[in-house]
């Protein structure tokens, strides 16, 4: 298993030969009642979890799974990729306090911050601390003029800037689950690099 395999970990996508042209909603402002309402809806939510498949693809490999994200809290998590048979490739666990990783062919990290943790083992600067509000489809931690919202009230892209990347995330496909209106395809570009999260269930 190579480096691919924990770089894929927070960044999901089924690749597929073929994609059908999505349609593109046109946009409202941040003031629309139908965001503000979806928006003051999600925000608060810190405990949920949600199944579904990842991957990452890039000019030198290209690698997907099954995934499990389970939130518990702020920054307390458990993300675990698995094969079609169940068998683990990748499992990490995340508190405020204390990140570990452990991978299918028995190597193990840790330290003190999950998002440091994966500088050092991919050496790519994941914006960890906000990533758990986008699945959601909430635009922490960027500005009102870095994102797009969909006139039926959700959000439909953000762009965040961090240490001279561009991290461009597209919310192409919404699902009903429990009365709420969740991502269920989302797409994240990073200069060659191409991820897609692929959900299929969440439970909140």
């Amino acid at each position: 298993m190579n480096k691919i395999i924990i770089f894929a970990l927070f960044s999901l996508l089924v690749l597929q030969a073929c994609e059908t042209q999505r349609v593109v909603q046109p946009t409202t402002g941040w003031d629309d009642p139908l965001w503000q309402q979806h928006y003051q809806q999600l925000k608060p939510i810190q405990k949920y979890s949600l199944k579904g498949r990842i991957g990452i693809t890039n000019p030198e490999d290209s690698f997907s799974s099954n995934f499990r994200w389970q939130q518990k809290d702020f920054k307390d998590f458990e993300f675990r990729m698995y094969g079609a048979f169940g068998n683990t490739y990748v499992m990490m666990k995340s508190t405020p306090d204390w990140t570990t990783l452990e991978t299918g062919d028995e190597r193990f990290f840790e330290g003190p911050d999950a998002s440091e943790l994966i500088i050092q083992t991919m050496g790519w600067p994941l914006p960890l601390n906000y990533l758990s509000d986008w699945i959601k489809g909430v635009p922490t931690g960027v500005g009102r003029d870095e994102i797009k919202i969909n006139a039926d009230g959700t959000l439909q892209s953000l762009s965040y800037h961090s240490n001279h990347r561009i991290f461009n995330v597209s919310f192409e496909k919404y699902g009903q689950f429990q009365d709420k209106k969740m991502p269920t395809k989302i797409r994240i570009l990073e200069s060659s690099n191409k991820l897609i999260l692929s959900i299929r269930s969440w439970e909140i």
